[in-house]
């Protein structure tokens, strides 16, 4: 978001009046302030990635503004120079020494300091700038945030001002979001980079056998405590849609646990032996989402790894996919899913032939989707296709076993026989817990940490005051209905027998359960009979 031009000159003033306040001269020259040598080298260590995709986004542009008389550089969010790319000597050229810090205290008022404080994309032309020795120049920086929202680094890019047009800022912003979806894409590398590896010791053609990999859930329904009769239920039903090969949705608010079952479903399915792939939806790039999905060729985009990337479809073959958060997908990317489910089959960006997939899909999120579709944010045809067996978490306010819970995760995290006071079990039995399941351990290990004695007292739980505590919020059930086991039975019969084409045997055998069984379950349900 760019700063109104009032608001701009307000902010300047208040940067020069703190110049002024430290003895910083107008007219003299900006101060050269170096970090020491091994707090440098922590820096570069540390942000090496960033630097690598600076190097290759700023030499891009280079190719594109030559003859123009610029140097574009990256910063850390502290002002200290990490790398330079000079196309033109400029003024100040010779102050961009990496190690140099570029904050208010040192160089005074300047974009880049503007962007540290601020947080946001700013150009400061001439005067603007606190010395003078800077007054030839315009200069645009733009901050680079991580997927938590964290600002990690700055560009900046700084031209003459005979140069003086709308290109500098945007060059600025524009190699921002260059350099975080390049730092995207190699991380992306690294964690395929193994993989890759097994592959081409299949398949030195181009990946089209990617081996099964062994299963790496954490949970199973034997940890899953099913006295609550909501979780009872819903662990039932997992368990039979496990033995399933249709598309499960599971709908919950945060912290519910929707990954712990789809981990569960996973151990429990004839799946177990292949890879769970988990996908949060939500922390990738909308440009960059259906690279990570369904991978790329190398050399398919600027910043693409050399070896390419199978992508998370075929890196869950033969096993489950876990798309979490699929609420937050773009109707682009969407679309493409919905492709890659009807035809069971993958095309990497780049490419144009289809690599076939054996995958079970899994998915989750805590928005209503229906609302979503009626504002038109997400596909109804993927919601269906999706949403083949449907699960719903309750959350922790409307479960019968809080206080079990919040015993077994003491129990976990302490052996000195730890234990709640009386007035902390009506504490954490009234309070709403808005953060479900991960909010209730948080708050336990935080009251673990904060306690002296043996006794966990209510002042010891760090809970959210904004909350009222008194009585459990009321849970609004979803806007589409839940199914009851009898239906969820038919369902599945209905659909085993479409799919093996009304083999009994294979329907039961992919059912989990006897020919005798179906053939009973026919004559209790007369619609099955067609």
């Amino acid at each position: 978001m760019h700063i109104a031009d009032g608001e701009k000159r307000r902010l300047l003033e208040i940067s020069w009046k703190r110049c002024q306040s430290r003895g910083l001269d107008r007219s003299g020259n900006s101060i050269v302030n170096l970090l020491a040598k091994k707090q440098l080298e922590e820096v570069l260590k540390k942000n090496q990635l960033l630097i690598e995709s600076a190097k290759l986004v700023f030499q891009h542009i280079g190719q594109s503004l030559k003859g123009y008389p610029y140097n574009i550089d990256l910063f850390d969010a502290q002002g200290c120079l990490m790398y330079s790319h000079q196309q033109t000597e400029i003024q100040h050229n010779n102050q961009l020494v990496i190690g140099s810090q570029w904050g208010e205290t040192y160089q005074g008022t300047s974009a880049i300091s503007f962007s540290i404080e601020h947080q946001k994309p700013i150009t400061l032309i001439g005067r603007e700038h606190f010395f003078l020795d800077k007054e030839m120049l315009i200069c645009s920086s733009s901050p680079i945030f991580d997927n938590n929202g964290n600002m990690v680094a700055i560009v900046n890019y700084s031209t003459t001002k005979n140069e003086v047009n709308n290109y500098p800022l945007t060059v600025a912003t524009l190699a921002a979001k260059a350099i975080t979806n390049t730092v995207f894409t190699k991380k992306l590398e690294i964690e395929n980079k193994s993989l890759l590896n097994e592959v081409q010791k299949y398949n030195k053609s181009y990946f089209l056998n990617p081996p099964i990999q062994s299963s790496s859930v954490k949970y199973n329904f034997d940890q899953i405590s099913d006295t609550c009769p909501a979780i009872h239920r819903a662990i039932q039903l997992s368990k039979k849609a496990a033995h399933t090969d249709l598309s499960i949705f599971v709908n919950g608010e945060s912290g519910t646990g929707k990954e712990v079952f789809a981990q569960s479903i996973h151990a429990e399915s004839s799946r177990a032996g292949g890879p769970f792939v988990a996908v949060n939806c939500s922390a990738i790039p909308e440009n960059l989402i259906e690279s990570e999905l369904f991978g790329y060729k190398k050399g398919a985009f600027t910043g693409a790894s050399h070896s390419g990337s199978i992508g998370k479809f075929r890196a869950a073959n033969k096993g489950t996919i876990f798309l979490d958060e699929i609420g937050d997908m773009s109707l682009q990317a969407q679309s493409s899913l919905l492709r890659v489910l009807q035809e069971r089959e993958v095309v990497p960006i780049g490419d144009h032939v289809p690599i076939p997939i054996d995958v079970r899909v899994i998915s989750a999120t805590n928005k209503n989707l229906l609302k979503e579709i009626e504002d038109g944010r997400f596909r109804e045809d993927l919601y269906y296709r999706l949403n083949e067996i449907n699960l719903l978490l309750p959350p922790l306010r409307m479960r019968k076993d809080i206080l079990e819970l919040a015993e077994a995760f003491l129990k976990e995290l302490t052996t000195t026989g730890m234990q709640f006071s009386k007035r902390t079990v009506e504490v954490i039995q009234t309070y709403s817990w808005p953060g479900n399941i991960r909010e209730l351990k948080n708050v336990i290990t935080q009251a673990c940490f904060l306690t002296d004695g043996k006794v966990i007292e209510p002042w010891h739980l760090q809970l959210n005051q904004t909350k009222k505590t008194s009585t459990p919020s009321k849970y609004i059930e979803p806007e589409y209905p839940i199914q009851t086991l009898e239906e969820v039975e038919k369902m599945l019969i209905k659909q085993a027998l479409e799919r093996n084409n009304g083999n009994m045997t294979q329907a039961a055998n992919q059912l989990g359960i006897t020919r005798h069984t179906i053939y009973r379950k026919m004559k209790l349900y007369e619609e099955l009979k067609s």
